[in-house]
């Protein structure tokens, strides 16, 4: 932002989201149609198998997980694009046609998650009624833990995790997650402090090695960092860390959203918090995690920056 202002921003950020969906709807098209395409690394034989479409598009990211969080993100710029009427209704219905298309093909859980996310963080930094926003809580919380209750009914994979969480079975619920997922939650567990201060950056393969015992797949010579992001981070650096530099972001999102003129700078803040907790809570998106959080932390230069420009011309 020191050499450019937040609308070039913008601009950069749509022309991605056009090339990205443009190639995940070719990949797709192709597949079906036996034209030159792509797989997951670039290699044709490599493709993400559909029971239901043939293939799941992951255009130029990498995996299909990867490409539905991106989407999610992809929606939530191109509403905010027309909200500040940066683009018509044409190209808008077009674009938002075919990244819901390019979505619902990759049929990816990370996908369906970070639409929780996003969701549940909006709602939570809007100006509704704190009253408003509890009885939102508790419905949901009640739908919670009814599809819990029988999640026979509602899932037909990792039965077995829901079931023991329905039965509150900690036991079986515990030692049926993934190697990565178990075996940091132990670590903290019997490192209790650092479930606060983290055990540092890198250095759960150390604590984690001590429970190797009880992994099902899990050697000594690999480095064991949890798939579930949010477990990672508190990991690297504990709890008091992750939730200060979340309530960072909110307050100083917040703050420019009342405080900020150009539509332009908002704008980029609206997808950046989005970025930001799709960051913290769904692996394989810390470059736009930290890019996000060094973007809140300079707020107050980004805004007199901005003025000062819009003074001097």
């Amino acid at each position: 932002l020191s050499f450019f202002k937040a609308k070039h921003f913008v601009k950069i950020q749509y022309f991605v989201l056009r090339l990205l969906v443009s190639a995940g709807v070719y990949q797709y098209v192709a597949f079906h149609m036996g034209l030159p395409h792509w797989g997951i690394s670039m290699n044709r034989n490599i493709v993400a198998d559909s029971l239901n479409y043939g293939i799941r598009p992951n255009s130029l990211i990498g995996e299909p997980k990867s490409f539905a969080a991106f989407l999610v993100l992809s929606i939530s710029f191109l509403f905010f694009y027309k909200i500040n009427k940066k683009i018509k209704w044409v190209p808008f219905l077009l674009w938002m046609s075919l990244t819901m298309f390019c979505f619902i093909r990759a049929e990816s859980g990370n996908g369906a998650l970070a639409v929780v996310i996003i969701a549940s963080i909006r709602f939570l930094v809007s100006d509704i009624n704190y009253y408003l926003k509890f009885i939102v809580l508790m419905v949901c919380s009640y739908f919670i833990v009814m599809v819990l209750s029988s999640p026979e009914q509602y899932f037909s994979r990792n039965l077995r995790v829901l079931s023991a969480i329905s039965e509150l079975d900690y036991k079986v619920f515990l030692y049926s997650l993934d190697d990565l997922v178990l075996l940091p939650i132990l670590s903290l567990m019997e490192n209790k402090i650092c479930l606060l201060f983290g055990f540092g950056y890198g250095l759960l393969t150390f604590y984690a090695r001590d429970f190797l015992e009880y992994a099902s797949w899990t050697s000594g010579n690999n480095v064991i960092d949890s798939n579930i992001q949010i477990i990672a981070i508190i990991s690297n650096y504990g709890s008091i860390l992750t939730c200060l530099s979340c309530m960072i972001v909110i307050k100083k999102y917040k703050y420019l959203k009342k405080n900020c003129l150009d539509k332009g700078l908002v704008m980029m803040a609206e997808y950046l918090l989005n970025c930001f907790f799709i960051g913290i809570f769904i692996a394989g998106h810390t470059t736009m995690l930290w890019f996000s959080l060094g973007f809140f932390l300079r707020i107050d230069n980004y805004i007199l920056g901005n003025e000062s420009n819009e003074a001097s011309t």
